[in-house]
């Protein structure tokens, strides 16, 4: 069932799953906001004379108006997937939501703590509290870190309870603190859209260079992978772009060719993870943040360096 027609004649686009339509349109900056209701509301109309006209209909308790902008939304907050958004994508209901439904999955995990091994217990967490958690991450991942830290709580709960360090859940369980973890998640979203598997809908926002300057440091050709992406943040954009997946793209741009190059998603993050580990066992103070932050802090050399040093070791 398509309703294509409907929305585009206004110049909206369209977003279908399931049995649930999103019409959405990007309007000038001095727009104002009866004009946007205005253009919503129009584009209502079509949608429901072209539902009249194929025998469809919309539930009317189900449709809402929303203005995302950060200083004049309008509307309530909505969900979409099971996330919780306001209309300042802010995202802040959302962390708190995430974080109460699973420090109440922890809680009901550590009643049974004396029953179980670490290992188990790490097992079970990763199963039935991590999953949820993760389940968010992208629509999460741009919030500020003040909201993001009631989420990230939730494991650091579970370190303390069970008497574990932050090293020794990295090292010895493969359990990367949580930014750590949503880095290496928005990473692998980069490398699908490199490999042209990603929804389509992401390639008009992060695309593959076509010869763009890269950073000072990329310039030597032994220095670059050839996936470049086009790195679109140039020092001029808002903190909501600069916490975006956005930034990972030039950590991307300074991996080593044969981590871009490995086959699939899986072996993509395991080579990421393996670097976060090495960076901690060098003595690297910034660790947990090397995939967002840390990375800009490093030369080029040593950068690679967490990674081929990984690779002789496991051919040693």
């Amino acid at each position: 069932m398509r309703t294509q027609a409907a929305p585009q004649m206004h110049s909206f686009d369209e977003t279908v799953f399931a049995d649930d339509l999103n019409a959405f349109k990007v309007f000038p900056h001095g727009a104002e906001n009866n004009e946007i209701v205005n253009a919503l509301g129009q584009c209502q109309d079509s949608v429901h004379k072209w539902g009249q006209a194929n025998q469809v209909i919309f539930d009317a308790s189900k449709e809402s108006f929303h203005i995302l902008d950060r200083r004049r939304p309008a509307g309530d907050n909505f969900r979409i997937l099971g996330v919780t958004f306001d209309p300042k994508l802010v995202m802040d209901v959302a962390c708190s939501e995430i974080a109460g439904h699973a420090h109440s999955r922890l809680k009901s995990l550590l009643r049974s703590r004396n029953y179980f091994s670490i290992e188990i217990r790490i097992d079970l967490y990763k199963s039935h509290v991590l999953s949820y958690i993760e389940y968010a991450t992208p629509a999460i991942y741009h919030a500020p870190r003040f909201f993001l830290g009631m989420v990230d709580r939730v494991q650091e709960t579970l370190l303390e309870e069970t008497g574990l360090s932050a090293e020794a859940a990295l090292l010895e369980f493969s359990l990367a603190p949580l930014p750590t973890r949503r880095d290496i998640a928005m990473m692998g979203l980069l490398y699908r859209i490199c490999k042209g598997n990603a929804p389509p809908q992401f390639n008009s926002l992060i695309r593959r260079s076509t010869g763009a300057r890269f950073p000072r440091n990329l310039r030597h050709p032994e220095a670059q992978h050839n996936q470049q992406l086009h790195d679109p943040l140039d020092g001029s954009v808002g903190p909501m772009m600069e916490r975006s997946a956005l930034s990972l793209i030039h950590t991307f741009n300074m991996l080593p060719a044969f981590v871009v190059e490995a086959v699939g998603v899986s072996a993509f993050q395991r080579h990421l993870q393996n670097g976060v580990k090495r960076a901690h066992q060098l003595g690297y103070a910034e660790w947990a943040s090397l995939l967002q932050t840390g990375v800009r802090k490093m030369s080029l050399n040593s950068f690679h360096q967490l990674f081929q040093l990984q690779t002789r070791c496991r051919s040693g």
